[in-house]
């Protein structure tokens, strides 16, 4: 599919990207795979730790994300999501989020990536920007820190997307664009 939202979202990351290595919004990006066997630190064990049940994250259950008034931020998980951080988890510190995606498809040569977002006492978002997440075969991970923004404190979205099939045709790329999900988090800020 060719597709303008295709070109937008690269852009959007190479943007992130480039803001990530000049620290003028993030630094310190240090993600992780989880490590099985240690959900204690982050990790993920399907034996130790049940996933969140999905259905609960898109809830809005957590405070400040059932407010949400942006249009295209609303909460909600893509069915083949089996595992998602909790409503509320914190994000901006360097505590890492993990998500379990089942409908990972090497063959697709996928790349996912993310989107914040941070909910003001109106329930406005404001768009933060974004990067890429670690992926292990499906199993998706995030632990950025961020430094020096209005976000600190409040409620806020996580967007998990993927790009994939991914061609360059006719001096054009196009590819297959799938939002995954949104997500209720809560900014803590790095030190």
């Amino acid at each position: 599919m060719t597709d303008s939202r295709f070109s937008s979202r690269r852009a959007l990351v190479a943007a992130a990207s480039f803001i990530l290595l000049t620290g003028a919004f993030m630094t310190g990006c240090a993600s992780t795979t989880p490590s099985a066997g240690s959900p204690g630190d982050g990790g993920v064990d399907s034996a130790d730790a049940p996933p969140v049940d999905p259905a609960e994250a898109d809830a809005g259950a957590a405070a400040g994300c059932d407010d949400i008034q942006t249009a295209g931020w609303e909460l909600f998980s893509d069915p083949a999501m089996s595992a998602v951080p909790e409503p509320g988890a914190v994000f901006g510190d360097g505590s890492e989020l993990a998500f379990q995606y089942d409908g990972h498809d090497e063959s697709a040569s996928p790349t996912y990536s993310y989107q914040l977002g941070y909910i003001q006492d109106d329930g406005a978002v404001i768009a933060m920007g974004g990067g890429n997440m670690v992926n292990d075969g499906g199993a998706l991970s995030v632990a950025d820190q961020v430094f020096e923004s209005n976000a600190d404190g409040h409620a806020g979205v996580i967007q998990v997307e993927v790009t994939q099939n991914v061609k360059f045709e006719n001096g054009a790329y196009t590819g297959d664009d799938i939002d995954l999900g949104r997500y209720c988090i809560a900014f803590s800020l790095g030190s």
